[in-house]
């Protein structure tokens, strides 16, 4: 099972990271893990996306215009950037045709390219079939304006809102090769109880139980799912290092499978109108407290040091 994939987190996600892949392969994991970190821990980032693009040295924004997109590829001093663009499945499906076999939970593409001379976009989507980044992780085509015209006029009109170009690009003057021992000191920054989203979620809409269950799958996918990246990134690290690698894998299952638990648990205590905050608190706090020891024992035999400048 590939749990870097849209059963753990969104498809603009998937699509954002395996961008960042074809540059370097390990964007693609460091991209997922931070934004796992983030979901899950953060103090101060309204937008987990924009926070982790920010540290990776790239920026994302929108228009809502063909001409803006192609004047862009058009534009000489702005280099190595990309659109994305939200389609519905069935814009997708009539885009890459019955022969290519996609997933049917991911409806992002991206606009690498327009050609003044032809009039064509070239557009790519991601292959989350692969296991690794390579250089068929995208499939792609060219398509018309006309074309591309329709696919969104499809979407449009299935979801009733506008369809946005989503343009991912470097940020000016900054390029930040993310080591891993750079990432890890993000996340010596990062986890504490304090910080805990997953608390602050249930907190926030513990009286709102028609919220809690229109986004439980979105809460499972967050809470739930994307702990199997955060447990398996750092795994990987400690390769050489195998009792520490056991005893990491060991805490984060417990914790990945209390955490399954409790979002069953706290969905029937709002049901039955019998919220325990204090309970909750208590658990996520052992859980935050038994990872942060085990990231000291960590950073002490990879001889980590506070390098980060996150805050």
């Amino acid at each position: 099972m590939n749990r870097y994939s849209v059963s753990n987190f969104t498809c603009r996600d998937i699509t954002i990271a395996s961008i960042l892949g074809e540059i370097k392969a390990e964007n693609y994991f460091i991209y997922l893990f931070l934004t796992s970190l983030f979901i899950n821990w953060r103090e101060n980032i309204p937008l987990v996306q924009d926070e982790v693009l920010r540290l990776m040295g790239y920026s994302l924004s929108s228009y809502n215009s063909i001409e803006l997109c192609k004047k862009s590829f058009m534009d000489r001093n702005i280099e190595g950037h990309t659109f994305l663009m939200e389609l519905s499945e069935e814009a997708v499906e009539a885009l890459l045709g019955s022969d290519n076999k996609y997933d049917q939970n991911n409806f992002t593409v991206t606009i690498e390219n327009y050609n003044t001379i032809s009039g064509r976009f070239a557009i790519k989507y991601p292959n989350l079939f692969l296991e690794d980044i390579k250089s068929d992780s995208f499939i792609s085509s060219e398509i018309t304006e006309k074309r591309l015209v329709e696919l969104i006029r499809i979407t449009e009109k299935l979801q009733q809102h506008e369809v946005c170009f989503m343009f991912l690009k470097p940020s000016i003057g900054v390029h930040q090769e993310l080591s891993w021992k750079y990432v890890l000191s993000i996340v010596k920054n990062t986890i504490s109880p304090e910080n805990n989203m997953f608390f602050d979620i249930i907190n926030r809409y513990r009286n709102n139980l028609a919220f809690f269950s229109m986004r439980i799958l979105t809460i499972r996918r967050c809470y739930y799912g994307s702990m199997f990246v955060f447990m398996d990134y750092i795994s990987e690290l400690l390769v050489n290092y195998d009792e520490l690698r056991a005893e990491w894998k060991q805490c984060l299952q417990q914790i990945i499978r209390e955490r399954d638990n409790m979002i069953n648990i706290v969905y029937i205590d709002a049901l039955r109108n019998r919220i325990n905050l204090a309970k909750y608190r208590e658990v996520l706090m052992k859980e935050d407290e038994a990872i942060i020891k085990l990231l000291d024992c960590l950073y002490s035999k990879l001889h980590i040091k506070d390098f980060s400048k996150h805050a």
